[in-house]
């Protein structure tokens, strides 16, 4: 049974506990006193990769239909809102568990430069949403030609 080893990579484990702290750091200040806390993992997680001609955005949401998930884009930041829905009513007395969050969800991220926002294209398959976005080419530093004025000389008279 072969197995697939993935590079650890220290930058993108520090991105990811970076966006966890914003995202508790912003709960905190916008959410309710006392709600924050079972907010801190109520927004979805989200894998941005880049391929062939497209910058690609997979994001897991089990139990959302697509007609739930509102995408939008400005500038280059894309924002997915969406709710879970709870399947039935239940009472907190009957649970045994209960680690799964429902309700409003916003997720914003900011896209590279390098993307076409204004041609996204969006599919929804097996309870996970693909955005992809279509890469401009590459934009190459233009050198700027100084001028140079030479300073009026000053008459005496």
């Amino acid at each position: 049974m072969a197995t697939d080893i993935e590079r650890w990579d220290p930058f993108r484990e520090m991105m990811r506990l970076r966006n966890r702290i914003d995202h508790l750091i912003e709960s905190t200040f916008t959410r309710p006193r006392g709600e924050w806390l079972a907010t801190i993992f109520d927004y979805p997680a989200l894998d941005m990769y880049e391929t062939d001609g497209k910058i690609k955005i997979d994001v897991p949401l089990p139990g959302v239909k697509p007609e739930e998930v509102e995408l939008t884009t400005i500038g280059n930041t894309l924002t997915i809102k969406g709710e879970r829905k709870a399947k039935e009513e239940v009472k907190e007395a009957h649970y045994y568990r209960h680690e799964m969050h429902y309700g409003a969800f916003t997720r914003a991220v900011t896209l590279p430069e390098t993307v076409d926002a204004k041609h996204p294209e969006a599919v929804f398959e097996n309870g996970v949403l693909t955005v992809s976005f279509p890469k401009t080419a590459t934009t190459e530093p233009t050198r700027i030609a100084i001028k140079a004025i030479e300073p009026k000389a000053k008459h005496v008279g």
